[in-house]
């Protein structure tokens, strides 16, 4: 290890101190086939396949060998898609989008699904006076045997209110306006 490198007191502990050490190391390391860096902010992983430069390793990565598609784990809100380890069939010279389906329990994300449409999703649902039971959420287009990857990182879901409606004519001690909610997707940095 080179000298003055930043090292962290237990595995996985990242204080304010190491931050600013690794902001101001700056590193950018390789080793055997995979690489890092670190801006300060933000990890990234390279993997180099048979020790060549290849493509960047990250969350829901989909990969098109044949007509197979596979995709690479991603969580939402920590939970994995319950099929994540099966493969989905794309027809030859067909379009297929790969929407991530969430169930929700709670008003939070309780279970996941991958699955290739034929059409696009409806990403974006309101709902009066609670989120949406169910979202979707796309992750990649396949089309013509291309792959065109739209999410590379963990996600997370929040429920947001969109708008209020009013209430024509609200009975006595009943709220004047009803609540519109939606689910908003982000990735996790």
């Amino acid at each position: 290890m080179p000298a003055n490198t930043p090292t962290m007191t237990a595995p996985g502990q990242a204080t304010p101190s190491f931050l600013r050490k690794m902001k101001n190391f700056m590193c950018n390391w390789e080793v055997s086939g995979a690489s890092f860096s670190f801006d300060g902010k933000k990890v990234r992983l390279r993997v180099y396949p048979t020790g060549g430069i290849g493509a960047e390793a990250h969350p829901w990565k989909a990969t098109l060998s044949g007509t197979e598609l596979s995709v690479r784990q991603g969580t939402i809100d920590g939970i994995l898609p319950s099929n994540i380890f099966s493969t989905l069939t794309i027809p030859d010279g067909s379009t297929r989008y790969i929407t991530l389906n969430v169930s929700c329990t709670d008003s939070a994300p309780s279970s996941c699904t991958l699955s290739a449409e034929t059409d696009a999703p409806v990403t974006s649902i309101t709902l009066a006076n609670t989120p949406p039971a169910t979202f979707k959420d796309l992750i990649a287009v396949i089309a013509d045997g291309t792959i065109h990857q739209i999410r590379d990182a963990n996600l997370t879901a929040t429920s947001q209110k969109v708008f209020d409606e009013p209430v024509s004519s609200p009975a006595p001690g009943e709220y004047n306006l009803v609540p519109y909610y939606r689910w908003v997707v982000g990735e996790v940095e």
